[in-house]
């Protein structure tokens, strides 16, 4: 019976993640938003590898119980409508008042965010998932399923965090 939860876990994300979906691209998505980081090297390592060795040095201090999973599914909640939020008054920035290659650089940016933000909403989705599903396990019986699946909560939280960060210092260029 617990095999069920992998098992369609697999499932949606091979359905989620197909390339020319006409519903939902989240592989366009994750590939845009790692192009970002190609030309910086140090902050991918930054954003991704030593949120990864955090997170590890965290699970050792700190295995997440079921209270801890109940309260990150009402914070990243939070999280999905403030960058939904957000999304709306970046698709709303008109350029057209700017010179040409001003115009450019913005819609550009424009593009880069948004695609963050919804590199973000996915995360954040993941996440909620994760955490309701934690939230009805026996920790006592699957203690190191407990473990593994608090790397990854305090890894994507810590890139969560992070790409938060970014969207806020893109947004503050925009706005000014």
């Amino acid at each position: 019976m617990f095999l069920l939860m992998p098992i369609s876990f697999f499932l949606i994300s091979l359905g989620l993640f197909r390339g020319n979906s006409s519903f939902v691209e989240l592989r366009k998505v994750f590939i845009e938003h790692m192009a970002l980081f190609k030309n910086a090297r140090y902050q991918y390592l930054v954003f991704y590898i030593y949120p990864l060795i955090m997170s590890i040095g965290i699970s050792i201090l700190y295995v997440a119980e079921k209270e801890m999973y109940k309260d990150i599914t009402v914070v990243v909640s939070i999280f999905i409508s403030m960058l939904l939020a957000i999304l709306s008054i970046i698709t709303t920035k008109d350029s057209s008042k700017y010179e040409s290659n001003q115009q450019q650089r913005i819609k550009a940016v424009i593009k880069e965010t948004s695609n963050a933000i919804v590199f973000c909403t996915a995360i954040s989705i993941f996440i909620i998932c994760v955490s309701l599903i934690m939230t009805a396990i026996d920790f006592d019986k699957y203690q190191y399923l407990a473990k593994g699946v608090a790397v990854v909560i305090y890894y994507l939280l810590l890139v969560l965090l992070l790409n938060i960060l970014l969207i806020v210092k893109r947004m503050g260029k925009l706005l000014s």
